[in-house]
């Protein structure tokens, strides 16, 4: 039985992420190719790339599962690089991640000029849990093949959401690996999120010149609210960590070396 793929594709490159990465060119994949219609298509190579790609994005898809998040997109002409659907990996512990084009494409996913500087990443779950707190009952979890949703409190462009679903520990450990690879391919990109001089998150629409590293999608658009109920600062140190995990040892003393050989 052939080895599942565990890497995400960037310019034709792999990079590993940890985790199951079902690409576009799999039988069970999920793919805006060939048609055109919903991105725009680069030839760029990946040191082109390095210098274009400045972002990841993260969204919520306001649906239950993957595929219908696939047909809705397709339907109005977008599309989007990365979906995270909502199930969970009894072997990883991580949600199925789909590769739904190469990062070099163009997906419409952000909207105007930030579709061409960074993927998105679509995680699939419904956030209104102030309107619809039967949204992940039994009886849809059932009809669905979902797992129960975290409750959660938000605060974005100053509004006070009291009550809204998360996304799962699956879904936000499977997003954390994704990350985990995307800043390997970009290591000019830093794992974090929009803050104030004293570290506070910034949960509201940023200037251009912040707009890089880690951004939700309502840090670019005063109309979006995604991705809600995301545990932000627990991920954007857990991505660190992994990544600092990787550093080669070059430039480090040999009392630095020493301490991490004698902590093994």
């Amino acid at each position: 039985m052939a080895k599942e793929n565990t890497s995400i594709v960037v310019a034709g490159k792999k990079f590993d992420s940890g985790c199951r990465v079902i690409l576009w060119n799999e039988e069970a994949g999920i793919s805006f190719y060939p048609r055109g219609k919903g991105y725009t298509p680069y030839k760029h190579s990946f040191k082109q790339l390095q210098t274009r790609i400045k972002a990841l994005y993260i969204h919520h898809t306001v649906t239950f599962r993957a595929h219908s998040t696939f047909g809705g997109l397709q339907a109005r002409g977008l599309s989007c690089v990365f979906l995270i659907d909502d199930d969970v990996n009894e072997d990883t512990g991580c949600a199925t991640i789909y590769q739904c084009l190469d990062v070099k494409e163009g997906a419409y996913t952000q909207g105007g000029a930030h579709n061409h500087d960074g993927a998105g990443i679509e995680i699939c779950y419904y956030p209104d849990a102030w309107t619809k707190p039967s949204r992940y009952s039994a009886f849809n979890r059932k009809r669905f093949g979902v797992p129960v949703h975290p409750v959660k409190s938000d605060v974005i462009h100053g509004h006070h959401f009291k009550k809204c679903w998360g996304p799962t520990d699956a879904q936000v450990k499977a997003c954390q690996y994704l990350a985990y690879a995307y800043m390997k391919a970009f290591p000019n990109i830093k794992p974090e999120f929009p803050r104030k001089e004293n570290g506070e998150l910034i949960t509201t629409v940023v200037p251009m010149e912040m707009r890089h590293g880690l951004l939700h999608h309502y840090h670019i658009k005063r109309g979006k609210i995604d991705a809600m109920g995301f545990p932000t600062d627990q991920f954007e140190a857990d991505v660190k960590a992994m990544l600092e995990h990787d550093k080669p040892l070059t430039g480090r003393t040999f009392w630095d070396r020493l301490k991490g050989w004698v902590n093994k």
